[in-house]
């Protein structure tokens, strides 16, 4: 993975703290192609791991509930 060096910009992680349960409800609000497939949703689940200061370069991580 690349990380910035670019001086002009700095690289902020913002990860949104909703509940799987509440994404599946949302998700389950949408129709055809917006709508994302539940073994879909349960693979990007267990595969999420929250990003880290210094990951591609970044300076702060914040998190939104």
């Amino acid at each position: 993975r690349e990380t910035t060096t670019n001086p002009n910009f700095e690289l902020i992680f913002v990860v949104m703290q909703t509940p799987y349960d509440e994404c599946l409800r949302r998700n389950a609000l949408r129709e055809g192609r917006a709508r994302v497939p539940d073994d879909v949703m349960l693979r990007m689940q267990r595969g999420f791991s929250a990003p880290q200061v210094g990951e591609l370069g970044s300076t702060q991580v914040i998190y939104v509930k």
